[in-house]
């Protein structure tokens, strides 16, 4: 699927590829899939995890090269406001968790009071990747009393299993997170 895909990108007969192809400069083309993955899928996937899901479909169906380009402006300013965001966040769950990590808890609990519920999975990422545990990183919704989260596992847990445990183990709200 992706080595198709790619083949219809290279062909650069749209004018959102014909657009990133520029920004990336010639080395980037032809376009392959690390390209894709790190590249391109950040640029188009960062305004939906900040704000507007269809900045990215109005670059995909820019019908000019000149609209393409200014879609792929936006794309890119997002995508440095999600790093930023990412970076803040990512730090403050490295604090909390340090917390956990001295207490040799095997998974990892955060809440962030103020953090982006659109980044809140590459934050539980990064915690894995740093500390080989499972993460779940927590924000508070737009509703009273509510959080919502995003986790990640590792190999040989899955975690939608370990959270159906801790329920039957405790059920009822978690009130150790102040929800």
């Amino acid at each position: 699927m992706v080595s198709q895909g790619l083949t219809l990108i290279n062909r650069m007969d749209a004018a959102c590829w014909r657009a990133m192809a520029q920004r990336l400069g010639q080395d980037s083309v032809p376009f392959n899939a690390e390209t894709l993955a790190f590249q391109m899928g950040p640029r188009i996937n960062a305004r939906s995890r900040l704000d507007d899901p269809y900045a990215a479909l109005h670059f995909m169906l820019a019908e000019s090269d000149a609209i393409a380009n200014r879609q792929l402006d936006v794309l890119d300013d997002d995508n440095q406001s999600r790093k930023a965001i990412e970076a803040d966040m990512a730090q403050e769950a490295r604090a909390l968790a340090a917390v956990e990590l001295a207490a040799d808890a095997s998974a990892l609990i955060v809440l962030l009071e103020d953090g982006h519920p659109g980044v809140q999975g590459i934050v539980a990422s990064r915690l894995v990747q740093a500390y080989g545990r499972p993460a779940l990183v927590l924000t508070r919704a737009a509703q009273p009393g509510m959080l919502t989260g995003s986790g990640r596992s590792i190999d040989g847990l899955h975690l939608r299993d370990a959270l159906q445990r801790a329920y039957e183990l405790a059920p009822g709200p978690c009130h150790a997170l102040g929800a």
